[in-house]
């Protein structure tokens, strides 16, 4: 059965500069190609779990969390994100 959710592992091992890294940015100020706005701490952390889900044998998941984080934000930049790495391939 697949593991429902990551929440620990989410919560206790993602940071900010991690995120940068993995998703080939910089700076927080650096934007995703494709995208006009810069992400906030949390999203970065968000984007890039979603993008290591899709890179696992877990593909997929459910990104929950309280209205108004930018979860639409989130889901903009893991697509365009998507695009860039299927491209470069």
């Amino acid at each position: 059965m697949v593991q429902a959710g990551n929440k620990e592992l989410f919560d206790h091992n993602a940071s900010v500069a991690d995120g940068l890294v993995k998703l080939g940015l910089t700076t927080k100020d650096d934007l995703i190609p494709g995208m006009e706005v810069t992400l906030m701490d949390h999203q970065v952390i968000g984007v890039e779990w979603m993008v290591e889900q899709e890179k696992g044998p877990n593909r997929g998941g459910c990104l929950a969390d309280d209205m108004g984080l930018g979860k639409v934000c989130w889901f903009r930049s893991h697509v365009l994100e998507f695009q860039v790495t299927m491209m470069a391939r």
